[in-house]
C-alpha cells in the first residue's frame, strides 16, 4: 500500500514537471496574461513599438545598424520588418518562434520590456506579421 501511495505521487510530480516543461517557450512567458486584441497588427500595434523603441534610434532607413530597417513592413533597401539584414536571415517568418526579431528581443536587446516581447511574439507566431 505504502508503494503505491509512493509510486503514485512520484508519476504526479514527474507528470507536472513534464507538463510545466511543455509549456515554456525560449526565454518567453505566455504570449499574454490579459486578453490581447483578437489580432495584432503591423499598421495599429507593432509599428509605434518599433518606431519608438528601435526605428527613431538604430533601425531606420538613415540609420540601419547592422543593416536592419525596421521602420517599415516591407520596404527600403533592406525590407522592412520582413527583410534582410548583413546576415541574409529574415528579420521576421510567419508563424516561426525562432525568428530573428524574437530571438534578439528576447536576449535582452535593448531592454526591451516582456510585454512588448509577448507583443511581437503573439504577432510573428500566432497572428502570422499580420499587416493591416
Amino acid at each position: 500500500m505504502k508503494q503505491n501511495i509512493t509510486l503514485c505521487s512520484v508519476t504526479f510530480i514527474m507528470f507536472m514537471l513534464f507538463i510545466n516543461s511543455c509549456s515554456e517557450r525560449q526565454g518567453i512567458t505566455t504570449v499574454y496574461k490579459e486578453r490581447p486584441p483578437a489580432v495584432l497588427t503591423y499598421d495599429t500595434d507593432i509599428k509605434p513599438f518599433l518606431d519608438a523603441a528601435c526605428a527613431t534610434t538604430c533601425h531606420s532607413a538613415a540609420n540601419h545598424f547592422g543593416s536592419y530597417d525596421l521602420s517599415s513592413y516591407s520596404s527600403g533597401a533592406f525590407g522592412g520588418v520582413l527583410g534582410n539584414g548583413t546576415d541574409a536571415t529574415s528579420n521576421a517568418i510567419a508563424g516561426d518562434a525562432n525568428s530573428l526579431l524574437i530571438t534578439k528581443l528576447a536576449g535582452g536587446h535593448q531592454s526591451v520590456s516582456q510585454p512588448n516581447q509577448d507583443m511581437i511574439y503573439q504577432w510573428v507566431v500566432v497572428d502570422s506579421l499580420k499587416e493591416n
